[in-house]
């Protein structure tokens, strides 16, 4: 692997696609008889009223709130002074099926809107540039935004659908919350099983798929470009992962309009990024990540010249000599069904 591409909810975005989590609920509150409601008054989804009376606006939102809810699920007092009627659930698995329920309206959702998919030019020439090296794509999307570049052409570049893709039982999506080692375990301490299902450590374990990017990890150094992905937390075991790596020799973070889109981006990485153990400074993830100056904008619909010269710059760059290519091939297959 020579590229390692991380692609988040601004690429669907990118496209004009309104996949943000709040154009979700507003579609759910405005249109409640597409979803099967008759009136969103009268929904019988705590979780989803919680929701939009509370106004929660992000994906994030909706991991963090049903965290909490599990983790205070016993405090009835704050459960209701914090999330209103979600107090009412008489156990978890209540509170799952109704979390379910909002899962498959988000599917039929998305499936409408990755239906309104144009292809935009300055993607098109990315990937094609990516094909003619040894690139991998790890989609944090639902959707088949990206696969619709891919399959067009035919193009040499594997993608890893990390959170699962709509309409396919043998990677169904993961939607919950990214606990860590320490948080799986207050839950697990429960001893009821319903406090884990949504939890993304025990999901990713449904598929081979965060064992198929651990193997590419290790394959040799690589640049990693993250397009739409702010690095937020909600993704912390798969991006601590992957930001840790020592494989990475440069991080390209594709921005959300401006130096301020820059800075989350760029506080979020080190927030996530172990370096405050290291005493070889050297040695630091962090200073992999390029400048302002040397970083570029998400690009939008119109094609960017300056992008397409951006990218045949830093591609052409060259890097440490990749171990052998045929032996890190079988090792990934080895891991497919």
């Amino acid at each position: 692997m020579r590229n390692l591409v991380i692609i988040g909810n601004g690429f669907d975005l990118a496209h004009k696609l309104n996949t943000r989590y709040i154009d979700f609920q507003n579609d759910v509150r405005n249109n409640p008889k597409k979803y099967d409601i008759q009136h969103i008054d009268l929904v019988d989804n705590k979780l989803i009223k919680s929701l939009i009376e509370n106004k929660k606006e992000m994906w994030s939102d909706i991991e963090h709130t049903y965290y909490e809810i599990l983790k205070n699920f016993n405090n009835k007092k704050y459960i209701h002074d914090t999330f209103g009627n979600v107090w009412e659930y008489n156990n978890i698995k209540e509170l799952n099926q109704d979390f379910d329920e909002i899962k498959k309206w988000l599917s039929k959702y998305l499936e409408n809107e990755e239906s309104k998919f144009k292809v935009n030019k300055n993607y098109e020439i990315f990937f094609d540039s990516l094909s003619k090296q040894k690139s991998v794509i790890l989609n944090f999307n639902y959707t088949k935004t990206v696969k619709e570049y891919i399959e067009r052409k035919n193009l040499d570049i594997e993608i890893i659908q990390i959170h699962g893709e709509l309409n396919n039982p043998a990677n169904p999506i993961i939607f919950g919350f990214a606990a860590s080692n320490e948080e799986s375990k207050e839950l697990l301490d429960e001893n009821d099983n319903n406090y884990v299902r949504n939890i993304k450590k025990f999901n990713y374990l449904f598929t081979n798929n965060e064992h198929i990017l651990k193997n590419h990890l290790e394959s040799a150094e690589f640049n990693l470009f993250v397009l739409g992905h702010s690095c937020g937390v909600s993704d912390k075991l798969i991006l601590s992962q992957i930001l840790n790596s020592k494989g990475i020799f440069k991080i390209y973070p594709f921005y959300f309009k401006d130096r301020m889109g820059y800075f989350e981006t760029m506080v979020n990485i080190d927030r996530i990024i172990d370096d405050y153990s290291k005493t070889d400074l050297n040695k630091a993830s962090f200073k992999k990540l390029v400048s302002f100056p040397d970083a570029y904008p998400m690009p939008q619909m119109n094609l960017d010249e300056y992008f397409i010269d951006y990218l045949d710059k830093i591609l052409k760059m060259k890097l440490p000599k990749e171990k052998s290519h045929e032996n890190h091939k079988q090792a990934i297959n080895s891991l497919r069904w």
